[in-house]
């Protein structure tokens, strides 16, 4: 972890894990509005299409983790599926007609949403920092990104590679800026260099497969690529198993997030682990700190560590 990541943030020691298995909660049923005997009830905001949100392991361990942990901690939940601006209004009606007491945010890109909840008055605590976030949107729970790609981009440079690539996520998320950035002060490139060797995407593996792509044709030399997602990823090996790459003796590959699918690969992935659960199940502790007055830190950041495997 970088000094300046430290710098204003919490950092979780150890993880604690909620029972739980995979896959995307149904959804909450209609509940009635809080009496003084029910657990607090918790808005469970995704702002992502449904295609990114059913394709993604990374958004599927987290939805299930927090499902897991809330109902762990006596919290109901309710979700709900923001697939873009005009969704706003939507998740403004479901606040303001279930009464709920508390969100947590996953995926915001901005937008309208993003100004709907700096203006209510409903506790709300996010899956990633806000870039130029306000008051309102203060209160985060963030794996970190900046030292997670350092490690990958470092270990690299330490296995030979030269020409190291990158395929970032969406910059209006903290996640792909971030990520971007840690591959920028690892790698030391700079100005038209770095630009010639970054390719973003959508963290899709399609958007992987045609950013490397992008990248093969720019910079025929690279010889490594860093994505900041395991689909991504996945897709990148899969656009240079087209070229007629091997993985990793042409191109090492290594991704971001340690998703099921990376061990799987063929190479099996080197990538980057950020815990879910621990992820998840801060969020879920923040949030209802907030609500009873105990917490006192906005931001927490989650370390990384890297997993290596063969595709490096």
């Amino acid at each position: 972890m970088t000094s300046e990541q430290a710098e204003g943030a919490a950092v979780v020691p150890a993880p604690r894990v909620p029972p739980g298995a995979g896959g995307v909660p149904s959804g909450v049923p209609e509940t009635t509005p809080s009496t003084p005997t029910d657990g607090p009830l918790l808005a469970l905001i995704v702002a992502e299409t449904d295609m990114r949100l059913f394709s993604d392991p990374f958004l599927d361990r987290v939805l299930a983790s927090v499902h897991a942990e809330a109902d762990l901690r006596g919290a109901r939940l309710m979700f709900s599926l923001s697939r873009q601006d005009g969704d706003a209004d939507e998740v403004r009606d479901l606040l303001l007609r279930h009464h709920v007491d508390g969100a947590l945010l996953v995926s915001l890109h901005g937008g309208a949403l993003r100004h709907l909840l700096e203006s209510s008055r409903v506790p709300v605590v996010t899956a990633g920092r806000v870039a130029q976030s306000s008051k309102r949107l203060e209160w985060w729970v963030d794996a970190d990104n900046r030292g997670g790609a350092q490690l990958a981009v470092t270990h690299l440079r330490r296995r030979g590679r030269r020409t190291i690539a990158t395929i970032s996520g969406p910059l209006d998320m903290s996640a792909g800026a971030d990520r971007l950035e840690g591959w920028r002060e690892a790698s030391g490139y700079e100005g038209r260099i770095a630009a010639s060797l970054t390719a973003v995407g959508d963290f899709t593996p399609r958007s992987g497969y045609q950013a490397m792509q992008s990248l093969l044709r720019d910079v025929p030399s690279l010889d490594a690529v860093f994505a900041a997602s395991d689909p991504m990823a996945l897709g990148a090996m899969q656009a240079l198993a087209d070229a007629g790459l091997r993985v990793p003796d042409d191109v090492a590959v290594v991704g971001f997030d340690d998703a099921p699918e990376a061990e799987k690969a063929d190479p099996p992935l080197t990538t980057v682990r950020q815990s879910v659960s621990m992820l998840s199940a801060t969020m879920v502790d923040l949030l209802l700190g907030r609500l009873s007055g105990e917490a006192t830190d906005p931001h927490v950041l989650v370390p990384t560590e890297l997993i290596v495997r063969a595709s490096s």
